[in-house]
């Protein structure tokens, strides 16, 4: 974008200079080299403009912020984002493609139409004052990386983050989320996943098994009850499960991995017993009559 910006100055120095030759000598030639040079530098100015839709989903993201001063160059209308350097923004052309708005003490909440972001695959709103009740619905389809970390967010984790289907990370720790639905069940390019230090209770979702690249789950302080048997085949190798309402025996596949944390649950670290031993038949006694 600074590339594309100084060759707009450039040209529009061009410009000037040749209108000026072109005065003073009243050469058609020289005004018509002008005009030429006018006209690229106006087409490289339109061709600058953010995506419609971005500007749309940015400018009521910034009204559901409270319209933060902390955010240089952001307006609620009008805007453009990639041209105009906002603070946090990262564009590709004219698509953003990045949100890094980390630490900034907003506050408010996420807007309502951010799945108009197509673009976006990195979206980190963590440490900040978000929240105070759900995560919008609507966010951004298409992210790699999303951190919602170290905010006031609350309620049911929404079922939008599992239509990700290229999600790589997701960070959603140091919330007030109690709820998670069973809804991993495409989330197959999940790497890292912190939910830790929410209130989520009941079992482990059943659809964690489909978590086939998972190598960093982070669930520790929350309220989970029940084993933690599904986690057994994941390729894990930093498993932190403390502080939680688990019971019964940490499987064998889980021991072996070097980064395992499990204290603060009724887990035992013995060996499993053998499970029950299947009933015999019994025989088919014929009645006498």
């Amino acid at each position: 974008m600074v590339l594309r910006l100084q060759t707009r100055r450039v040209l529009q120095a061009m410009t000037i200079a040749a209108m000026e030759r072109g005065r003073r000598s009243r050469g058609a030639a020289a005004i018509g080299a002008a005009l030429l040079l006018f006209l690229a530098a106006a087409s490289l100015g339109a061709h600058a403009n953010t995506d419609s839709n971005d500007v749309t989903a940015l400018g009521v993201f910034y009204t559901t912020m409270n319209s933060p001063p902390q955010l240089k160059n952001w307006v609620s209308q009008n805007g453009d984002p990639c041209e105009q350097s906002w603070n946090g923004i990262t564009c590709s052309g004219s698509r953003v493609t990045a949100i890094n708005l980390s630490g900034m003490n907003l506050n408010g909440t996420l807007g309502y139409n951010m799945n108009l972001l197509t673009a976006l695959v990195q979206l980190d709103m963590s440490n900040n004052n978000l929240g105070g009740s759900d995560i919008p619905y609507n966010l951004p389809p298409n992210l790699e990386k999303l951190n919602l970390a170290g905010n006031h967010f609350t309620g049911t984790t929404p079922y939008s983050i599992s239509q990700m289907i290229s999600l790589k990370e997701l960070n959603l720790g140091h919330n007030q989320n109690s709820t998670i639905s069973d809804m991993f069940n495409q989330m197959t390019n999940l790497t890292t996943m912190d939910i830790s230090f929410n209130t989520f209770s009941g079992n482990i979702p059943q659809s964690f098994n489909s978590l086939t690249s998972l190598k960093t789950l982070y669930m520790q302080n929350n309220q989970f009850s029940g084993t933690i048997d599904v986690l057994a085949n994941l390729p894990l190798t930093d498993l932190n499960v403390a502080n939680n309402q688990f019971t019964g025996w940490v499987p064998d596949k889980l021991k072996k991995i070097n980064n395992l944390q499990t204290t603060g649950n009724s887990l035992s670290n013995g060996p499993a017993p053998p499970p029950p031993p299947v009933a015999a038949n019994t025989p088919n006694y014929k009645v006498v009559q």
